[in-house]
Parts: structure tokens; C-alpha cells; sequence
């Protein structure tokens, strides 16, 4: 981002995500506040998140498996924002109304299992904060996933499958295998891999 000419604002997580992402967003609103130029998207309340993800994301998966005349029985995603799993989650149910839709979150931030909220190192989920466009009442069940499963699973998705993922990528697939395990041989499930692992070589990924 320096690279581009940005002037980066670090806040540092002093042990509990929900309360630095809390600081972020005040901080964004503050600038905005004494700054006309300053545009902040508010991705964890913008109904427009939802938008892409029904219009985009959701909509690509349905128009591949109609095409092929398979139906999804399940469905899985980390949460940060809210917008994936809502969006897509709730297009899914619309089509295949018995979906199983399942939320992934990291132990350390486990906020729907009404866990303790801390540090964890699967980036872009487990915020710990609930995102005001997220519809909790689509989820069926909440799966917990350590930050060394979410870690192991990211690097087998690149020795294995040749994808090279971020870790939220590792934690959205150790919930799929969970929930393809429960429904069992002949399902459908559904996950996406939202991120690269090119953002990652300074993080435990790259270490292990």
C-alpha cells in the first residue's frame, strides 16, 4: 500500500480482535469525520456486500451446478463481514432449501459459539464482532477451527491440490471435510477459497 503512495495507520490487536476492529472502524470514521476525501465502505453494514455476492459469487456457483444438474447439500464459510456466507448462503437455500449451512470461526475468536475472544491467526474471518448484514438464522451449525487445523489444511491445499491458499482459505476447507464427512459419501458441499497465498509470506503459513 506505501508502494501506491498510502499513508498506513497500524492498530495493533492487543489480545482481543473484536476490540482492534472495533478501533479500526472508529478511527476510519474519525478520518472520515475531518476529511471530505476520505470514503469509508463500511463493509460490515454495507447492504451492497450482500449485493455482490448474490449477483456475483452465488450466482456462479448455481449457473455451474444447474448446468451440470447437481443439487448442494451443503454449505460452508468463514465469517468476517458477514457478506459470504449471507449472500451466498441465502441464494443456496433459496435454490436447495435443504442445504446445510454450516460457519466456520476460529477458536480464538469462537463469537457465535460464545467463546473467548483473542488472537488467531486466520486472517479476514473470526473479527470478533457481529456484522450487522450477517442473518444468523440461515446457519444451521457453528465449527470450530484451531488456528494449527486451519494452518495444516491451507498447506495441504497447495502439496495436494496445487492451490496456493491464504488461511482462512485452510479453515473454510477443514469445515467443508467436517460437514462432508457428517453428510456422507454422494453429497455435494460447497466452500470457497477466498484468498491467495502471495498475501502470506510473513505470516506462520510460509514458517510451517
Amino acid at each position: 500500500m506505501e508502494h501506491y503512495g498510502t499513508e498506513v495507520v497500524l492498530v495493533h490487536d492487543e489480545g482481543d480482535i473484536g476490540a482492534c476492529i472495533q478501533e479500526c472502524i472508529a478511527l476510519a470514521a474519525s478520518m472520515a469525520a475531518e476529511d471530505a476525501r476520505v470514503f469509508v465502505p463500511q463493509q460490515f453494514e454495507n447492504r451492497d456486500n450482500l449485493a455482490a455476492h448474490i449477483q456475483g459469487t452465488a450466482a456462479e456457483i448455481l449457473a455451474d451446478f444447474q448446468a451440470a444438474g447437481i443439487a448442494v447439500e451443503g454449505f460452508c464459510s468463514g465469517f468476517g463481514t458477514g457478506g459470504t456466507i449471507t449472500g451466498v448462503g441465502g441464494e443456496l437455500r433459496r435454490v436447495f432449501p435443504d442445504v446445510q449451512i454450516w460457519a466456520a470461526e476460529p477458536e480464538h475468536a469462537a463469537l457465535l459459539s460464545g467463546g473467548a475472544i483473542g488472537t488467531h491467526v486466520q486472517m479476514g474471518i473470526g473479527d470478533g464482532i457481529l456484522p450487522a448484514i450477517m442473518e444468523t438464522s440461515l446457519i444451521d451449525e457453528i465449527v470450530v477451527v484451531t488456528d494449527e487445523e486451519a494452518l495444516d489444511c491451507a498447506r495441504r491445499l497447495a502439496r495436494e491440490e496445487g492451490l496456493f491458499c491464504g488461511i482462512s482459505s485452510g479453515t473454510n476447507v477443514a469445515a467443508a471435510l467436517r460437514l462432508a464427512a457428517k453428510l456422507g459419501p454422494g453429497k455435494t458441499v460447497v466452500t470457497l477459497a477466498p484468498d491467495t497465498g502471495e498475501r502470506y509470506f510473513s505470516t506462520p503459513l510460509l514458517a510451517g
